[in-house]
Order: C-alpha cells, then sequence, then structure tokens
C-alpha cells in the first residue's frame, strides 16, 4: 500500500515538474526570446533549455530561481495555482509566436514609410487570404516596387 502512496506521489512531483517546464517556455515565449537567448543569460546550452522545457530534465530550486530572474518574474509565477502565480500557460500557437515575432520586427523598423508599407502590405494580403475585396489603395500598392535594396 505505501508503495502505490510513493508512485502517486512521484507521478504527481511528475505533472508538476511538467507544468513548471510549461510556464516556463510560456514566459519566455511572451517576452519574445529564443532558446538561445534564454540559454545565454543563464550561461548554458540552448539544447539544456530545450530539456528543461520539454521537462526531459527536472529544474532545480537554484535553477528556477536563476530562470525567474533571467525571465524577470517571480519564482511563484512557474507554480500554477500558487499564490501570485499567472494562471497555467496554454500551449502558444504557431500564430501567436509568428504575432509577436511580427510586432517585435515592425516596431523595431525606424522609417515611418517602410511601416506604412508594410502595413499596406498586410492589409492587402489579409484581405486577400479573407477572400474580401481589396481595400482602397490596393492598386497603387500592386503596383509599387519592392525591390529591399531600397530600404
Amino acid at each position: 500500500m505505501v508503495r502505490n502512496d510513493r508512485a502517486s506521489g512521484a507521478r504527481a512531483v511528475q505533472a508538476m515538474d511538467r507544468l513548471v517546464a510549461q510556464q516556463v517556455r510560456h514566459r519566455r515565449l511572451t517576452l519574445g526570446l529564443s532558446q538561445e537567448q534564454l540559454a545565454q543569460r543563464l550561461n548554458v546550452s540552448y539544447q539544456q533549455i530545450q530539456k528543461y522545457e520539454t521537462g526531459l530534465n527536472r529544474i532545480s530550486a537554484g535553477r528556477l530561481a536563476q530562470i525567474a530572474a533571467a525571465l524577470g518574474a517571480p519564482v511563484s509565477a512557474f507554480f500554477p495555482g500558487a499564490q501570485g502565480a499567472e494562471a497555467p500557460a496554454e500551449e502558444v500557437s504557431d500564430a501567436a509566436r509568428q504575432t509577436l515575432e511580427l510586432v517585435r520586427n515592425f516596431s523595431a523598423i525606424g522609417d515611418a514609410g517602410v511601416r506604412d508599407g508594410i502595413a499596406s502590405l498586410a492589409r492587402v494580403l489579409a484581405a486577400a487570404d479573407a477572400g474580401a475585396p481589396e481595400p482602397d489603395g490596393a492598386q497603387a500598392l500592386h503596383n509599387m516596387d519592392l525591390d529591399a535594396s531600397d530600404w
């Protein structure tokens, strides 16, 4: 009987380890950091970050404190249901990841004309993908010479 309690306790610990790993990944992606960037902050390999995030390697308490500091979050944020913790992380979709990357890159563009051109291009592509008629100015965008060397 005691053996079964230990086995169920081990499963519960493993489940919590996976939840913590998911929270680490969620926080990293929310901040727009790559595994390599987080690895550099922690002075470990990106493969080690992969192992932490997949739950292949357990995250020690000391390492979790380092990760929390590197990600600008309290340690409690990685424990779903703990006081002050965020809600359990949901899997971040490819679309959400791409959206975050797009916004970061777009914000880094200093030339207002280039940003306007990209915004117009995005509107045209979104309308075309949705099957909607092209928005005003779409024909002018089609006629633009979008040679990247001009940017």
